[in-house]
C-alpha cells in the first residue's frame, strides 16, 4: 500500500497487533474456554421451528425488548438497573468505552487480563494504566485505588474471574472499589456460572457499577454471540447511544430466548464441569513440576519449570491444543488450558505427566 493510503491509519492502530488465536493442526481443542459440550438437539429443534414463524423480510426490534425483557427475569435484575445486548461481550465493551474514553482518558486495568482491554481502550484514544497483580495472582486493591486516583481515571476495569489466572476478587473488594473510585467500576463476568458468586446483585448498592456478562461460556453459545451489560438506568442511557442499531439477529434473540427456557437441561452440564474443573487441578497437583493456580472459570492457569513455548509444542504434538500465556513477569513458564469432557481432560492429564517425564 502506497504511503498516502497509509497516512489515513492513525499511528496507534498501525503499530497494533490484529488479535488472532491460532489454531494449529490438532486433535482435541483446549484453548478458548469454549463449553466442551453442544446445546442439545431437542433446543437446536426449538430454535429452528421458532425461526420458521418468523417473517425475516423484517428487522429485529430496535432495542431488543423482548430479549432484555427476558434476561432481566432470568438474572432477577433489579428494577432500578437496566441492559443492552449486543454482539458478545466484545461488542459491549467497545460500547462503553466509545461512551467513557477520549483522547487521553484513562482507565484502571490489573494486569494480566483480557488482552482485548488494552486493544479496544487504544482504539478509543484512551490509556489503560497498568496495575499488576501480586505474585500469587490476588488484586492489591490499595494499589488500584491509588493509581486511579492518580490518574483521575474514568474507569477501573476487573475481570471476575479473571482470565487467563482464574482467581476471582472478593465482592467486599468490589464494594470498597466502587465505594473509593473516581469514576465507574466495570465488572467484566464472561465466567461468572463457574464461580461461588456474582456482582450482579450489588447493582441494587452501587451505583456506578456496570457488569458485563455473556452467553458464550456457561450457556454452550460461543457460537451465536450474545452477551449483555448491566448498570443503573441513567448510565445505560447513555452507554446506548453509542450501540449500533439492531446490532442482534432475529436468530440470535429467538436462540437466546430458548436458551434461558431451558436452563434446566444446561445446568448440570455447568455443575459437572466445575467439579471435573477441581478434580483436574488436585490431579495436575500430583504431577511433579507442575504447579496450577486455583480456578472459579472453566479453565486452569499452570506453571512448569520449562519454557511455555516447549510445553506448548509437546503437549501439541500429543495432539492437545491449549493457550501459550507466557509472557516475561508473572506469566513465566505459564499455559492455560480449558476444562474440556472427561474424556478429554483425563487424556490431557496423561498427556502432560508424560510430557513432564521426557521434556
Amino acid at each position: 500500500m502506497s504511503d498516502r493510503a497509509m497516512r489515513a491509519i492513525r499511528p496507534e492502530i498501525r503499530a497494533m497487533q490484529v488479535y488472532h488465536v491460532a489454531t494449529p493442526k490438532h486433535r482435541v481443542k483446549l484453548n478458548q474456554n469454549e463449553f466442551p459440550i453442544d446445546v442439545p438437539e431437542s433446543v437446536k429443534s426449538q430454535v429452528a421451528s421458532s425461526l420458521v414463524k418468523r417473517d425475516w423480510a423484517r428487522y429485529p426490534q430496535i432495542d431488543s425488548q423482548d430479549l432484555r425483557d427476558g434476561i432481566r427475569r432470568e438474572f432477577s435484575l433489579p428494577e432500578s438497573a437496566d441492559l443492552l445486548v449486543g454482539n458478545g461481550s466484545n461488542d459491549l465493551i467497545r460500547g462503553l468505552f466509545s461512551a467513557t474514553i477520549g483522547t487521553g482518558s484513562r482507565l484502571v486495568l490489573p494486569v494480566p487480563t483480557f488482552a482485548l482491554y488494552k486493544k479496544l481502550v487504544t482504539i478509543a484514544g484512551g490509556e489503560a494504566v497498568e496495575v499488576s497483580l501480586n505474585e500469587d495472582f490476588t488484586y492489591d486493591v490499595d494499589r488500584i485505588l491509588q493509581a486511579a486516583r492518580d490518574e483521575d481515571a474514568k474507569l477501573i476495569v476487573l475481570v471476575r474471574p479473571n482470565n487467563p489466572t482464574g482467581n476471582a476478587l472478593p465482592l467486599s473488594d468490589i464494594r470498597r472499589i466502587a465505594a473509593e473510585a473516581p469514576g465507574l467500576l466495570v465488572v467484566d463476568e464472561a465466567y461468572a456460572e463457574f464461580a461461588r458468586d456474582s456482582a450482579l446483585p450489588l447493582l441494587t448498592e452501587l451505583e456506578n457499577l456496570v457488569v458485563l456478562r455473556t452467553f458464550s461460556k456457561a450457556w454452550h453459545a460461543a457460537g451465536l454471540r450474545i452477551g449483555y451489560l448491566a448498570g443503573t438506568r441513567s448510565i445505560v442511557r447513555e452507554i446506548a447511544k453509542t450501540i449500533l442499531p439492531f446490532n442482534t439477529s432475529v436468530f440470535v434473540e429467538d436462540a437466546t430466548l430458548t436458551l434461558m427456557k431451558n436452563r434446566e437441561l444446561l445446568q448440570p452440564a455447568v455443575t459437572h464441569l466445575c467439579d471435573e474443573r477441581d478434580r483436574m487441578i488436585a490431579a495436575m497437583h500430583r504431577i511433579d513440576g507442575v504447579t496450577p493456580f486455583p480456578s472459579e472459570a472453566n479453565f486452569i492457569c499452570f506453571r512448569t519449570p520449562h519454557a511455555s513455548d516447549s510445553l506448548y509444542d509437546a503437549l501439541l504434538q500429543h495432539g492437545f491444543l491449549v493457550r501459550n500465556i507466557g509472557a516475561p513477569g508473572l506469566l513465566s513458564r505459564c499455559l492455560r488450558v480449558s476444562v474440556g469432557t472427561d474424556e478429554q481432560n483425563r487424556g490431557f492429564l496423561a498427556a502432560l505427566e508424560e510430557v513432564m517425564k521426557t521434556t
